[in-house]
């Protein structure tokens, strides 16, 4: 308490020797000196309060999180992800991003000494049964939607916007990030690279396939697979970079695996743009 106190003493200090011995001396009053400084502790008071609370309020949601997240080794709808490919023989990991020069969907061999793995910022699985508040599961073989998000001039006057994306199928197949989170054919379901037949919940750094949504059991199964760009293709990618597309069996499909960024939190307070925090 004694701190807090004086803080704003010596801010009332600092302002009173501006004001008397500064360019403002000769320009106002006695009481308008006093105003002046009233109006600026109050100012500062209000801004350290709602910062205080609003952290307050941060803390207390994520610790009651964390008491509800009963098995941590399991994915939650919206926890911030990583999704990776991994290939054993040449030993590189692949990290799910977004093609530089269009909103091709690849896979990306990341140097080890780049913090930021991907340019899909709040890469996430969600499931349309979750809401904001309600934290659960995501379970093999349930339909879930590739989510993202992206800072967007929404009105074409310089106001920026943080909005949710879905990934999609696009023309030939291929894997495309900012499409609508509304469609139906953005549904994907997550299967158990060993057990094929398994609903319980997905595992993170358990390999599984990844298979476009249909509502038809008897329609033909397309899964998503990592491959070298071809000439067919028409796209143009890094030297370290596989292209994503739903054109695989389940014996071409390409086996991906999740790791944990941070933890979804009620409210969806993690999907908020953070302090030096930068979004895509």
């Amino acid at each position: 308490m004694f701190v807090f106190l004086l803080k704003y003493v010596l801010i009332a200090l600092a302002m009173y020797v501006f004001i008397e011995y500064g360019p403002l001396s000769t320009k106002m009053s006695y009481p308008e000196n006093m105003y002046f400084i009233l109006s600026v502790l109050l100012v500062s008071f209000v801004l350290d309060n709602m910062y205080f609370y609003q952290n307050l309020n941060l803390n207390e949601a994520f610790a009651d999180f964390q008491y509800e997240r009963n098995m941590p080794d399991s994915v939650y709808s919206d926890d911030i992800v990583y999704l990776k490919a991994v290939d054993p023989q040449a030993k590189k990991t692949y990290y799910m991003n977004r093609s530089i020069s269009s909103n091709i969907v690849v896979m990306k061999d990341v140097p080890a000494t780049e913090s930021i793995r991907s340019n899909l910022s709040k890469l996430r699985l969600h499931k349309e049964s979750s809401g904001n508040d309600n934290v659960s599961t995501i379970n093999y073989l349930e339909p879930v939607v590739l989510r993202h998000n992206a800072i967007t001039d929404s009105v074409g006057n310089n106001m920026y916007k943080n909005t949710t994306y879905a990934m999609g199928i696009g023309s030939k197949d291929k894997l495309l990030s900012h499409e609508s989170v509304n469609l139906a054919t953005r549904l994907m379901v997550a299967e158990d690279v060993e057990n094929a037949t398994n609903n319980g919940p997905l595992k993170y750094d358990r390999p599984f396939y990844i298979r476009v949504y249909s509502p038809n059991p008897s329609d033909p199964a397309n899964y998503l697979r990592a491959t070298p760009v071809d000439q067919a293709s028409g796209v143009t990618l890094g030297p370290n970079e596989l292209m994503v597309s739903a054109s695989a069996t389940k014996e071409t499909a390409t086996p991906f695996v999740l790791s944990l960024r941070e933890p979804v939190t009620p409210g969806s307070n993690h999907l908020s743009i953070r302090l030096n925090e930068y979004v895509f």
